[in-house]
């Protein structure tokens, strides 16, 4: 059920607009996880998982992964968690330029598996916006609501 009183949108710019003035650190862990979530859904809904980790967004690949588990978001977790596998042992580097040497270097049948994984994500077996709603608001002050 949507919450009349929260857009998202306007979460997005006010943790957005902190976290390009702070960095990542300086943000509380519930600021942290809607840049992780929000990130992957703008991302891969774009452009799927390729652009996910082509783009910045891909420098929080592994945090991702403990953020979705975070909301609840169990079945979408070990989705990401099974495309950053795609990337190796360490999985995918949280540096750019590695990070596209490592989508360089995937090769034909991981980029399958890639986009098999992305075809399970369009299915929306989690409801993201809604987890992602009720994690905002148990969280209020965090995103200053209060």
């Amino acid at each position: 059920m949507k919450n009349p009183q929260l857009d998202l949108f306007k979460v997005s710019d006010r943790v957005f607009a902190k976290y390009f003035k702070t960095g990542l650190e300086d943000l509380a862990e519930p600021e942290r996880v809607f840049i992780c979530l929000w990130q992957l859904e703008a991302q891969v809904n774009n452009g799927g998982f390729h652009q996910f980790y082509f783009n910045s967004s891909g420098n929080l690949a592994r945090d991702t992964v403990s953020s979705l588990q975070a909301i609840g978001a169990e079945h979408t977790a070990n989705l990401v968690r099974k495309a950053n596998a795609l990337f190796g042992k360490t999985g995918p580097s949280s540096e750019w330029s590695e990070r596209q040497e490592q989508l360089e270097a995937l090769g034909d049948s991981k980029t399958r598996m890639m986009d098999d994984i992305e075809a399970e994500f369009m299915q929306y077996t989690d409801k993201l916006g809604q987890l992602l709603e009720a994690y905002v608001l148990k969280n209020a002050a965090a995103f200053s609501l209060m």
